[in-house]
């Protein structure tokens, strides 16, 4: 398929330098937009949306085949249907645009950004399958750096909020109509997530601390209940076998513990990688050596690169909170090798431990502040607004440079009501 011989082709490039593997990547992406595309010239969201209603439709039903678009090039003779998002596997195109600068490359990513906005604005329309969001997702951030429209980057924080709205704050995975995820399925969408991440640390810190709670979230449920598992859910299902085509989510393990430096799930992915789960397979694909593959760069970095620090900063022990009307302040002695904070805050405890208890928050399912810290001499400070009334809990994770994620701070509480001890999350899952 053009997708993988593209991909395959480019690695050639940068590896030989060979002018004919360059001409022929290009044609791989050519007959890509080609044989798949589907794009209007000119399109605008604001002004044609209405008209058009161009929208994503699964399994290939497209308004490309209702005669809207253009027709295929000649003498090609090509009819393939466009893809959907399931199937939106775009991710080759951005860099053959980057190798060769083709206009009609170009030319197609204007739409797409155009195209994408429909989803962005309105989520609720649209395909909530993992897969489908991880392709749309990462499919506008491509438009996003080859168009440099700012519209689209700054229409993905809610989008990332609607979608935390549908994660179940017991499990960690997000709800959708089937009531169950598939891991394979949120590898897709989590690597997407990471790739915004990296374009919006520095310039919109509340943005990164929502996503950064989402993927928690998944960490924490393949970790305590999936386990590489195919479609599950551990409200309704008994533990399954991991399977092989769970390897999409090796990179945002991976990406995870070398942002967190927490051990466990940098264990837990091994053990996938050599044994599988639960009587299960192993991940497919190739996991040793870079031969072009997408899958495995994080991996990979990791297990070439050496962690010269392990040791998170301590945890914060004297984290306080006062409120004045609407306005937050925390305040706390920060640890020598903090360089940034994580605040998260809720109307119930907050427990570090991923709890099934609904009496109780799980930290990675709590509301979050980005990091505004500021350090006076020896105290660090958080304010901010919040609606929220009545009891309030607050909590801080720190950061070093090497990106240790420290345990959590002491349990910060305003007007604390009573409430039983936490129940942690019932491990059913072989590790």
């Amino acid at each position: 398929m053009a997708k993988y011989g593209s991909q395959n082709q480019r690695s050639k490039v940068h590896r030989h330098g060979n002018p004919r593997d360059y001409w022929v990547a290009d044609l791989y992406s050519i007959g890509e937009l080609n044989a798949r595309n589907h794009s209007l010239a000119n399109y605008r969201h604001d002004t044609d949306y209405k008209v058009c209603q161009l929208k994503d439709r699964y399994a290939w039903s497209t308004w490309r085949l209702k005669g809207l678009a253009a027709p295929y090039l000649s003498p090609s003779g090509l009819m393939k249907t466009p893809r959907d998002d399931q199937h939106a596997w775009y991710y080759f195109m951005e860099e053959a645009y980057y190798i060769t600068a083709n206009p009609w490359i170009k030319d197609w990513y204007e739409f797409i950004g155009e195209f994408r906005k429909a989803t962005l604005i309105n989520p609720a329309k649209d395909s909530k399958a993992s897969r489908a969001i991880g392709n749309m997702f990462s499919n506008a951030l491509q438009a996003y750096r080859v168009t440099g429209d700012m519209n689209l980057l700054n229409l993905m924080p809610d989008y990332v909020r609607f979608l935390r709205s549908l994660q179940d704050p017991q499990y960690g995975f997000k709800k959708t109509t089937s009531k169950r995820e598939a891991t394979f399925q949120a590898g897709f969408m989590l690597r997407a997530f990471i790739s915004y991440m990296s374009e919006i640390k520095d310039l919109n810190p509340q943005a990164w601390a929502e996503a950064f709670q989402f993927i928690s979230g998944y960490m924490e449920w393949n970790y305590n209940f999936s386990s590489f598992a195919s479609y599950f859910s551990p409200r309704i299902d008994k533990p399954e076998k991991s399977v092989s085509a769970a390897l999409t989510f090796v990179d945002p393990q991976a990406w995870y513990y070398l942002h967190t430096g927490i051990s466990k799930y940098l264990d837990h992915l091994n053990g996938y990688l050599t044994t599988g789960y639960n009587g299960g397979a192993k991940a497919l694909g190739n996991f040793k050596s870079w031969t072009g593959q997408f899958e495995g760069r994080y991996l990979l970095y990791i297990r070439n690169t050496s962690r010269t620090d392990s040791t998170p900063p301590a945890a914060i022990a004297d984290l306080s909170i006062a409120k004045s009307g609407q306005n937050l302040q925390l305040k706390w002695s920060p640890p020598a090798e903090a360089v940034y904070y994580h605040i998260v805050y809720s109307d119930k405890p907050i427990s570090a431990a991923s709890t099934t208890d609904e009496n109780y928050m799980n930290w990675w399912a709590a509301n979050t502040v980005g990091n505004n810290c500021v350090k006076t001499g020896s105290v660090a400070t958080c304010s901010f607004q919040t609606t929220q009334t009545g009891n309030i809990y607050a909590a801080v994770f720190s950061f070093d440079k090497s990106d240790n994620m420290s345990a959590m701070s002491n349990l910060a509480a305003l007007s604390p009501g009573a409430v039983p001890s936490p129940k942690p999350a019932s491990n059913s899952s072989v590790h």
